[in-house]
C-alpha cells in the first residue's frame, strides 16, 4: 500500500536510507555508503508538503519511501529508497508511478530526478522506467547543490520522463 508518510515514521525512513546505502559499498562508493540520511527537518518538510510517500506492507511495515519537491517545470524526486531486504519487488517503481500521478494532479508536465550514471540500480534502472537524460537550468541547480561524491569517479546526471497523457486526463477529470 502506498500512502503519505507520517511524521513519526521519520526514523524509519532514515533507517531505510542507511540500509539502501550499503550496496554502494560493494562498488567502492564508500562516501555514498557512509553518507548521512536526509535530516529529520528535510523529511518533515517533505511530509508537511504532502510529497513524501511510503510503501507499506502488511507484514513488514514501511519498506520504501519517495520524497519529492515541486520545481517550476517538474515534480522532482529528491530521493527514492527501498530497504535492500525488499529490493526487486517493484516497490520503488510503484512509488515513482504514484509520484507521477501526483505530478499530473499538480499540473506538472515532467517527473525529474538526479542520479549516478554508472550504478546499475540508478541511471540504467531509471532508463528502464522511461526516464531519459535531461538537463535544464533547474536540474543544473539541483546537481550543483547536491553533495559531491567525487564527481570525477561517480558522475551524476539529470533525468526526466513526461507525465503520461493518461495521468493528465485522470487528473483533469478529478479521478486521479
Amino acid at each position: 500500500m502506498i500512502r503519505t508518510a507520517r511524521l513519526w515514521e521519520i526514523l524509519r525512513l532514515q533507517e531505510i536510507e542507511v540500509a539502501a546505502g550499503e550496496p554502494f559499498r560493494e562498488l567502492g562508493m564508500l562516501s555514498v555508503a557512509d553518507d548521512d540520511p536526509p535530516s529529520s527537518e528535510c523529511l518533515m518538510e517533505a511530509i508537511e508538503r504532502e510529497m513524501c510517500w511510503v510503501y507499506e506492507t502488511r507484514t513488514a511495515g514501511v519498506v520504501a519511501y519517495l520524497a519529492a519537491i515541486g520545481l517550476d517545470a517538474s515534480l522532482h524526486i529528491e530521493q527514492v529508497s527501498v530497504d535492500p531486504a525488499f529490493a526487486r519487488l517493484r516497490y520503488g517503481a510503484r512509488l515513482i508511478e504514484h509520484a507521477e500521478q501526483d505530478a499530473a494532479a499538480r499540473g506538472y508536465p515532467l517527473l525529474t530526478l538526479t542520479t549516478f550514471t554508472e550504478v546499475p540500480w540508478n541511471a540504467p534502472y531509471y532508463s528502464s522506467l522511461g526516464f531519459r537524460e535531461h538537463l535544464n537550468q533547474e536540474l543544473e541547480e539541483v546537481l550543483s547543490h547536491e553533495d559531491s561524491f567525487d564527481a570525477e569517479d561517480w558522475p551524476r546526471i539529470g533525468m526526466a520522463r513526461e507525465v503520461s497523457a493518461a495521468h493528465r486526463v485522470l487528473a483533469a477529470s478529478g479521478t486521479a
